[in-house]
Parts: C-alpha cells; structure tokens; sequence
C-alpha cells in the first residue's frame, strides 16, 4: 500500500478494518440508541417486559423478556422491523426512538 493509499484510507475511511464492536465504540458507546427510549416507554405504560414480548408476538416478532432487557441495557442490536413493532406497540412514531443526547 502507497502512503499516498494509506492516508486517504485513514482520512475518508476512518473505520477500514475495525471490526463491527470497534467502530460502535469509536462513534457511539451502546450497541443502540433505542433502548433508553424503549424502556421509558416500556415502564410509562406499566408493562413488564414478558408482557412486551407477548405484544410483539402477535406483531410477528420472536422476542423474549431477556433479550428485551439486553435491548434496554445497550447489549443487543436493534433490527429495523423490531423498532417499527416497539412503535406500533407504544402508539409512538418510529422517530420517537431517536437519541438526542436529552
């Protein structure tokens, strides 16, 4: 690799082979941005987390109460359709699970 390659790769492509765990802590300490949110939503609706697993079953979506908890304690990746499901859940838009920094 040229120097020349080697400083382009570094300024444009500062995440050239980090691993996926890497660049999450290079640009955002948790593994996703929702869970906060999920569980504020989760506990202002007074629902367990079995009873937001039973709900996102009848969405169509096979989650259970301790990957719920991974998800509100930034331990678990959240895949788009889930977010849509929380959602639908909670009678909130999809943009509700953007993180702020509030």
């Amino acid at each position: 690799m040229t120097p020349e390659l080697a400083e382009f790769i570094k300024e444009f492509m500062p995440s050239y082979g980090m691993t996926l765990d890497e660049q999450i802590k290079k640009y955002n300490e948790y593994r996703n941005i929702s869970g906060i949110k999920l569980k504020e939503l989760r506990t202002r609706a007074k629902m367990s987390q079995k009873q937001v697993a039973e709900k996102l079953q009848l969405e169509g979506i096979d989650l259970t109460e301790k990957e719920i908890s991974k998800i509100e304690h930034n331990n678990r990746l959240v895949h788009d359709f889930e977010l849509f499901a929380f959602a639908n859940i909670f009678k909130v838009s999809a943009d509700e699970f953007n993180f702020k920094g509030n």
